[in-house]
């Protein structure tokens, strides 16, 4: 079976120089989610950061922040390494919109797939098969992001490999460009 094309998405909705670099000036505060999600197909957020997300939205709860965006691409995947996780119930109710969790689901969660962060890919675990995760300086060279992208290609998994970022914006579009110059 051929694998996926390789998604790329960040740590959070503002990481680092985002807010300034990324999204437009004039940008209302509660259309960022939207513009993030019509841009990039997956994203990893904590559970405060859908909380914050849902009052900036006046959502109710996650389930109807997902619905409300313009994008039925995207895809969220959930980062429970240093939070307590919600109910099982609470994201059992998110569905197809929850398309991972990493970290520690809670007990009697039997929903979207998830790894323990030790499970995960990134530079100092190069062997592991899930997720990846990395954390980039923005001193990388375009030849160092390359390897590590050659390493996530040859140790993911996954059917549709997703691999999250935290990095200066110009860092994460180097990435994105050179994963459509290799063709992952």
């Amino acid at each position: 079976m051929a694998r996926d094309n390789l998604r790329l998405g960040s740590i959070g909705l503002f990481p680092r120089d985002w807010a300034e670099a990324y999204y437009p000036p004039d940008l209302p505060e509660d259309w960022a989610f939207d513009f993030y999600a019509n841009e990039q197909p997956v994203a990893l957020l904590t559970p405060a950061e859908l909380d914050a997300r849902c009052t900036v939205h006046g959502a109710a709860d996650w389930v109807e922040l997902l619905a409300e965006l313009q994008n039925d691409d995207f895809r969220l995947w959930l980062d429970l390494r240093h939070a307590p996780a919600p109910a099982a119930g609470a994201l059992r109710a998110l569905g197809e919109g929850l398309e991972g969790i990493v970290g520690e689901a809670p007990q009697g969660f039997s929903g979207a797939p998830h790894w323990r962060e030790e499970a995960c890919w990134s530079a100092q675990r190069p062997q592991c098969s899930g997720p990846g995760l990395l954390r980039l300086s923005g001193d990388e060279s375009p030849r160092e992001l390359r390897t590590l992208l050659e390493s996530f290609d040859r140790a993911c998994a996954l059917e549709a490999p997703v691999l999250f970022v935290e990095a200066p914006r110009a860092a994460f579009e180097t990435l994105q460009t050179l994963i459509e110059l290799m063709g992952l």
